[in-house]
């Protein structure tokens, strides 16, 4: 599975959606001010 690149404010107003595409597998990397954190 492919991975996604999300905000840190993404994260926060998505988190429930966020953490079901995890459980099913799939690697987020988190960034704050373009960096991933």
């Amino acid at each position: 599975m492919k991975s996604r690149i999300i905000t840190q404010r993404e994260l926060r107003n998505q988190s429930a959606a966020v953490l079901r595409e995890v459980e099913a597998g799939r690697t987020i990397v988190v960034t704050r001010n373009g960096t991933p954190v």
